[in-house]
């Protein structure tokens, strides 16, 4: 995927494992403080062009 499409940010990230109804749920700390959860970091895609999306994913599924 061409990452000149695709706007990331890096965020911290926590994926619930205990919950019987939330496991595997993604928790990110998207509010805006200084010090933010301890979570690992994750680069988040939060906006990406739809139509090249589509043509890279064509392109790589045909071998090209």
């Amino acid at each position: 995927m061409n990452e000149k499409q695709i706007t990331l940010v890096e965020k911290p990230v926590k994926i619930n494992l205990e919950s019987e109804y939330a496991r595997g749920q993604s928790i990110s700390e998207f509010r805006p403080y200084k010090t933010l959860a301890d979570y690992p970091v994750h680069r988040i895609a939060v906006k990406f062009n739809y139509d090249a999306f589509i043509d890279d994913f064509e392109s790589i599924m045909k071998g090209g």
